[in-house]
């Protein structure tokens, strides 16, 4: 049987008047500082005592009057002191006068060195009672803050002696190591709170509690690990464990640039970094895409931390076969498989076309820089390939009619259902990358002539096109057809745009590993024009080389099967030799 809350015990009028006019005297006399001490002192909550204020001011006004009485007048001071602290806030923004006191004496405290825990017990507060004000008013905050340490910093006294460091109990101060040690190698608090089951708001209580034996631990910590890096940077120490040392080593680059310092001192003379950011990012990425200047950003510290940065006149085949091997001992995306020989080609592509503009300058490298005379070299691993998935015709017929159970997009004036199949309705017919298919102008289409007219800089290709509008891509924007800027809105994320295509597919009845991408539509569709004609497909998905087109977009295996099922046979009937049995 659950207990009774037990009432609160509330003062009588008479007692409550008793406690106002101690509190009066209090400050009047100058045992006090304000009411709020002063309400402290006779076991009252300061509210309480500003609640009484506001609701009889008459026999508020008459306690101060009896001891004008008795005592004589008040000073300004004293005047002050009592009026300070109004339970109603500043309609204003500004924090009330009693808030306004408190977040002053906290500031003092906190320019005199303590932390925002130790100011507000020293003020008698929780942790929330002065967290919360601080954040409602950080612009009175940080103006009480910047005054206090004027005040302390024109005051000419001695400075006190430093605090001895505040030790937590062993067993915290073990964990405080461990967490400490964690982080030096890379993870996140979170990863860290998750290893030793404990919860981030933990982490945090103890960094707020003992701050000084956190952060000294930690940069003993993180010293250690720059070391650690610097020794083992650019040598075979590098391929025990890549992953353990690229996480550690990006962990130790971060930390030691917050100190105004580089990981990985310069030597004087030029680097690949250094190239990279001065020549190559100036003459190549210019005007290259965001993604791509991203990609090369990557590429070139996951270098630097891995080979130690050389000078470009010191590379050699064996620090870029160092560099490849590294790489290709990584983890790919699911953290547990080595990355794809693919993406090791890719890596080794971008600090290859670095080299190359350092480079001699020659009929083929007419912005060669000339800081090396000769091209470092690896050999990169051979690439692996996979056939292009093909889509069945179901399937398609599926999503298309499982459409009418989407809800997103809203709010366009039109159904999603509408939405959906209009965008795979283009998407097959028209073989337009998901990126151009989400940034066609509404004002691109002439729905008189039935083209649509995409510029450049939605296409990949870089090269405008002018494409025809079938009747049926007509019949289905017509539905989705008013004056917004895009045709295919889409107010989310792009990774919502996947995560609700599967959605669709999945109330279609498409089995987990048979679902699709947009990338995918435009697959099956390349192979299916390719059956009818080879480069009307090339010419379809906007390639320039044929190779690109059958390599990387045409399933062969629906390509050739046709053709091998009406090849001719030359041995006859195919009976292989075998005698047909007597009726």
């Amino acid at each position: 049987m659950a207990k009774k809350k037990r009432a609160r015990k509330r003062a009588t009028p008479d007692k409550m008047r008793l406690r106002v006019r101690r509190v009066i005297e209090l400050v009047a006399g100058g045992a006090a500082g304000s009411v709020a001490e002063a309400a402290r002192s006779v076991k009252l909550r300061a509210e309480a005592v500003y609640h009484y204020r506001e609701r009889h001011p008459e026999l508020w006004q008459q306690e101060v009057d009896r001891y004008v009485t008795a005592h004589g007048l008040l000073t300004a001071e004293i005047h002050a002191a009592l009026e300070i602290g109004t339970r109603p806030r500043s309609r204003s923004g500004e924090p009330s006068p009693m808030m306004q006191e408190r977040l002053r004496d906290a500031a003092a405290l906190v320019a005199g060195g303590a932390t925002i825990r130790e100011a507000a017990a020293s003020l008698g507060l929780g942790i929330i009672g002065l967290r919360g004000p601080k954040r409602r008013f950080p612009d009175f905050w940080q103006q009480a803050l910047d005054r206090a340490r004027a005040e302390r910093d024109r005051q000419e006294v001695f400075p006190p002696a430093p605090e001895p460091p505040r030790i937590p109990p062993p067993d915290v101060a073990k964990s405080i190591r461990r967490v400490v040690s964690l982080s030096a190698a890379g993870y996140t608090l979170e990863e860290v709170a998750g290893q030793l089951e404990l919860k981030p708001g933990t982490l945090d209580a103890w960094e707020e509690t003992w701050h000084r034996f956190w952060h000294d631990t930690l940069d003993r910590a993180m010293t250690t690990a720059v070391e650690i890096v610097r020794r083992q940077a650019g040598t075979v120490a590098v391929l025990d464990d890549p992953d353990t040392y690229l996480r550690q080593a990006l962990a130790a680059d971060t930390w030691i640039r917050r100190r105004g310092e580089e990981l990985l001192p310069d030597g004087g003379e030029i680097t690949l970094s250094q190239f990279y950011r001065d020549v190559f990012k100036v003459r190549r990425l210019g005007t290259a895409a965001e993604s791509s200047v991203r990609a090369y950003d990557s590429v070139v510290r996951k270098w630097a931390l891995l080979t130690g940065d050389p000078p470009l006149a010191e590379i050699t085949n064996d620090t870029m076969a160092l560099f490849r091997d590294a790489v290709a001992r990584t983890k790919g995306k699911d953290g547990a498989t080595p990355v794809s020989p693919n993406t090791v080609r890719s890596v080794l592509r971008h600090v290859q076309g670095i080299l190359d503009l350092a480079g001699p300058a020659s009929r083929h490298n007419r912005e060669g820089a000339g800081i090396i005379q000769h091209f470092p070299y690896a050999k990169p691993p051979r690439a692996r390939w996979s056939p292009p998935r093909f889509v069945p015709p179901e399937h398609f017929a599926a999503v298309y009619q499982a459409a009418n159970t989407m809800t997103r997009p809203e709010g366009l004036g039109f159904p999603a259902a509408a939405w959906w199949r209009a965008i795979l309705v283009v998407a097959w017919n028209l073989q337009l990358r998901r990126g151009t298919l989400l940034r066609i102008p509404m004002v691109a289409l002439d729905w008189q002539r039935r083209v649509v007219r995409l510029k450049a800089e939605i296409l990949k290709s870089g090269r405008g096109e002018l494409r025809a509008l079938s009747e049926i891509v007509i019949d289905h924007l017509a539905p989705i057809r008013s004056d917004r800027p895009l045709l295919f809105p889409w107010p989310y994320a792009v990774k919502t745009l996947s995560r609700e295509f599967h959605r669709l597919q999945e109330r279609a009845g498409i089995p987990q590993a048979e679902r699709f991408g947009f990338r995918d539509v435009r697959r099956t569709a390349a192979t299916t024009i390719w059956q009818v004609n080879p480069d009307a497909a090339r010419l379809a998905l906007g390639h320039r080389a044929m190779d690109t087109t059958a390599t990387y977009y045409v399933n062969h295996e629906h390509v050739v099967k046709p053709a091998l099922a009406g090849l001719p046979q030359p041995w006859g009937d195919g009976d292989n030799g075998a005698k047909k049995p007597a009726e």
